[in-house]
């Protein structure tokens, strides 16, 4: 059975009560970045459902994006990724650590789906990358002795066992903490998309609606598909409304807590 431990930290001479304390005071830095990405794609698809309104005519659409309703998308991306055991990208920004003892030092596994900086956050604190895997080559930055010790002691401390049952798990962001950001109306102030980035998202939207057909119509792969999207994207970005120049609605998530 092949070895990948593609999130592999060291923390050197090391207890597990100093690495955990080390873990802990990351802690608030990181909470607060997921809830800056929670924030963001929170506006983000506030503003492109208020700016797509201005540019084409939805017949089928349930009225406008409210707070409880992109909140329910989050609810729902907790019960996939907890309840079922589905991975959820968009709305995933959950952090947890594995702390596993290996005198004289710690290791560590971290889990996320989207890298809102945790990594670096770990590095600020002293941990460093010491990742191993038996099913590619070695990185031709690490020497053949390093490479073979990190094996060695990577089985040594695992021991065969899922790394979650031997060692300390510190669950750093949480999805409790996810759903809190909402509450935070100065964050949410302050995390709009830019109206540059919101030309794109709408442009994106609209040239998959119209170029999105090609994938069933003709023989391109997937790649070459998105890469038409993108370029006809750009150029008719240039083209589209938003809704605060319409006189539409254009605020922040912040001014409809009380919108159903």
């Amino acid at each position: 059975m092949s070895t990948k431990i593609r999130n592999g930290l060291i923390l050197r001479n090391a207890t597990l009560d100093t690495a955990y304390a080390a873990v802990d005071s990351i802690r608030r830095h990181c909470v607060y970045l997921a809830q800056h990405d929670v924030a963001m794609t929170l506006n983000s698809a506030r503003m492109l459902d208020e700016d797509i309104a201005v540019n084409m005519c939805d017949l089928d659409s349930d009225g406008p994006l409210t707070t409880p309703k992109l909140m329910r998308s989050l609810y729902d991306a907790r019960e996939q990724v907890l309840g079922r055991g589905l991975r959820s990208p968009g709305w995933d920004f959950t952090f947890e650590v594995v702390l596993i003892p290996s005198a004289p030092d710690v290791l560590a596994i971290f889990y996320l789906e989207n890298n809102s900086g945790f990594s670096k956050a770990l590095e600020s604190v002293g941990f460093e990358d010491y990742h191993y895997q038996s099913s590619t080559d070695r990185p031709d930055q690490i020497d053949e002795a390093e490479w073979s010790h990190r094996e060695a002691i990577w089985k040594s401390a695992l021991k065969g066992q899922p790394p979650s049952e031997i060692g300390l798990v510190a669950k750093i962001v949480t999805w409790d903490h996810l759903e809190l950001t909402h509450f935070n109306a100065e964050l949410m102030a302050s995390c709009v998309p830019s109206e540059h980035q919101r030309r794109i998202n709408v442009a994106t939207y609209l040239c998959e609606l119209e170029l999105g057909h090609e994938q069933f119509t003709c023989a391109k792969g997937v790649y070459q598909i998105v890469e038409n999207i993108n370029a006809a994207a750009t150029d008719r970005a240039r083209t589209v409304l938003l809704a605060n120049e319409t006189g539409g609605p254009g605020q922040s998530l912040t001014d409809d807590r009380k919108t159903a």
